[in-house]
């Protein structure tokens, strides 16, 4: 649930710790929240989805109701990836 996703999310920000108990070592956030891409696999990401995405807003203007959940995933995906490459966003900014 989104719930569920806000609170993982909140225990990789709180380097592990969800309600006062820690559930990941930092050593394991750390892993979880650095960027393991080469920058040829980055640019190959980014161009798999540039390639997809409109594809998928397509189908969402056409009325595809499965799509939609995907559509916003993709667009978050590219926005996280594009800020990795330009240098704005740093995996250790995510576990601050």
């Amino acid at each position: 649930t989104v719930d569920d996703l806000a609170a993982f999310a909140g225990m990789l920000l709180a380097g592990g710790v969800h309600r006062g108990r820690r559930l990941l070592s930092r050593p394991t956030v750390e892993a979880m929240t650095t960027n393991h891409l080469t920058p040829a696999q980055l640019e190959a990401q980014l161009g798999a989805m540039s390639r997809t995405l409109p594809v998928l807003v397509a189908r969402e203007a056409a009325g595809d109701a499965k799509v939609s959940g995907a559509v916003q995933w993709q667009r978050a995906r590219v926005r996280v990836l594009e800020a990795w490459r330009a240098g704005v966003l740093a995996p250790e900014v995510v576990t601050r």
